[in-house]
């Protein structure tokens, strides 16, 4: 239980991350990416469960929390960059 605590812990940084681009993301007229975003992250939080239980078990399920911000995180930032880069840079 110490581990799972530690690893979110320190992801917990990149989950606020997450809700400051999504909302930006959303809030620049795009919410679709946010829909794609947490699709994604349940998708890659299933991967990690079944790659990741057979070696780590318990500590599997934060590894697999870490990678889902992780890729909704990615996918959001990059997002908010294109989009505004698209709208409001000449």
């Amino acid at each position: 239980m110490i581990w799972y605590n530690r690893i979110l812990g320190f992801i917990l940084i990149g989950v606020n991350c997450i809700f400051i681009f999504r909302n930006a993301v959303q809030g620049m007229g795009c919410p679709s990416v946010p829909m794609i975003s947490g699709i994604l992250e349940m998708v890659l939080r299933m991967i990690a469960i079944f790659i990741l239980i057979p070696r780590f078990d318990f500590i599997a399920v934060a590894l697999a929390d870490a990678a889902a911000w992780f890729g909704a995180l990615t996918v959001n930032m990059i997002a908010y960059f294109v989009i505004f880069h698209r709208k409001y840079t000449e």
